[in-house]
């Protein structure tokens, strides 16, 4: 919302100030250095190899080759249409003019904010650089409702794609809450069947031990038996005795 607040502030700034635009400072393909320089004053940087020159100003760089322009910035005159022609066969507007630079600066701001291609912007470019400036402003009071209507069907696409990936998100999230309550379950009965194993294993010693207890009384049972009713001979002395050995059979319990 703010982009669109800025963009349309620029916009209908540079439209007030359209009377007010400052005397165009262009050159054409094809000039010289010298020409360039006397238009555009001193360049902030300069290049030079064996027969190409490069001169940075701030709108651009402008590339000579052979001492003539052949690479100029959209905002100082017109691309030639076709880069194989020589340049002097190209077919240059007798006249350029200045593009307001709030339009431009709303234009890079719908191409920054995705609302505006970088390509539909240097087309708009192009057509506002043969127009003047009461012809610019015309022209973008007819394009600013259409700039307007873009900018309402980006957000409204946007709103939906941020809807749909907020549904996604959600879905995801639900999905991954159902697979830690499923992996809660299995836990749980994993450890409930853990529990049973170690209960029914506490049960199956405990019925080991009472075997083994019931098979050891059983077996001392059995040689009381076999002692009571086995004979046993014991051998007997004592004062006035003669040693004798006595049998005993023992019956009683």
């Amino acid at each position: 919302m703010r982009s669109f607040t800025a963009i349309v502030g620029l916009m209908l700034a540079a439209l007030a100030c359209a009377a007010d635009a400052p005397p165009p400072r262009l050159v054409h393909l094809g000039a010289s250095e010298a020409q360039i320089i006397a238009v555009l004053g001193v360049p902030t940087s300069y290049a030079s190899t064996k027969n190409r020159t490069v001169l940075t100003y701030p709108e651009g760089q402008i590339v000579l080759e052979d001492g003539k322009a052949t690479d100029i910035p959209t905002s100082l005159t017109d691309k030639p249409p076709s880069a194989d022609k020589a340049v002097s066969e190209v077919s240059v507007p007798t006249k350029l003019y200045p593009v307001d630079q709030r339009f431009r600066d709303a234009f890079q701001k719908m191409v920054q904010t995705g609302y505006m291609l970088p390509a539909e912007m240097d087309a708009m470019l192009r057509s506002l650089v043969k127009m003047d400036t009461a012809q610019q402003a015309e022209y973008m009071n007819k394009m600013i409702p259409a700039l307007l209507a873009r900018i309402k069907q980006v957000d409204a696409q946007r709103a939906q794609v941020a809807q749909q990936q907020a549904q996604q998100q959600r879905q995801q999230q639900q999905a991954a809450q159902q697979q830690q309550q499923a992996a809660y379950q299995r836990n749980m009965m994993l450890l409930s069947y853990s529990q049973l194993l170690t209960q029914q294993q506490q049960l199956q010693e405990v019925q080991s031990w009472r075997q083994q207890q019931a098979a050891q009384q059983q077996q001392q049972q059995f040689q009381d038996f076999i002692y009571r009713t086995t004979p046993h001979d014991y051998f007997v002395i004592g004062p006035g005795i003669a040693p004798t050995t006595v049998t005993v059979t023992n019956m009683g319990p």
